[in-house]
């Protein structure tokens, strides 16, 4: 049996052992009890200091080696879609590409992002935020739909804080023309 030292140990007088005064390991270890012990004083005995080759060996056999990879702290989750392309997360709606409307969509949300992933493909990514009740757009989700729908370009939510190059609107205006 192996002790620690942590200092003497005081038993009060009328404890269920105070019938003896332990040093060392005496009293918990027979062989090594010397008759000069006994005494009819407060209990007192003394727990043997750590000993480091012993502490050492103990740990190489008990501990474990730490895994190769490293550990990713996140939270995950499943959550649908909707009709525009959402996915709710934490009160906050970001959005995901159009043909994964109305799709079950797997969370993956770290502290400073939300990766949102679709059978095994990562499918969108977005900052994450911490407030309530935001919904954030990536515009390039929504570039499938406008192919179809370009009308839509005046008067979809997620393009309004687009901000294109000059090019672009030079393109526009001379494409309006040609219609």
């Amino acid at each position: 049996m192996r002790f620690f030292r942590a200092g003497p140990i005081e038993i009060p007088k009328n404890s269920w052992s105070a019938s003896r005064c332990f040093t060392g390991s005496a009293g918990i270890c027979p062989e090594s009890h010397n008759a000069s012990d006994g005494c009819a004083t407060p209990v007192a005995f003394e727990i043997a200091r750590i000993d480091q080759p012993l502490l050492e060996e103990e740990r190489q056999r008990f501990l474990r080696p730490l895994p190769k990879q490293s550990f990713e702290a996140c939270r995950l989750g499943q959550a649908n879609a909707d009709s525009l392309s959402l996915v709710r997360f934490d009160t906050n709606s970001y959005s995901v590409p159009t043909k994964y409307a109305h799709r079950q969509i797997t969370i993956v949300a770290t502290i400073d992002e939300v990766r949102f992933i679709f059978e095994d493909r990562l499918i969108a990514r977005h900052e994450r935020y911490w407030g309530k009740q935001q919904c954030f757009y990536d515009p390039v989700h929504y570039l499938a739909l406008l192919e179809r729908k370009p009308g839509g370009f005046d008067h979809a939510r997620p393009l309004e804080d687009w901000e294109l190059p000059v090019c672009f609107g030079i393109l526009r205006r001379r494409l309006e023309a040609t219609l």
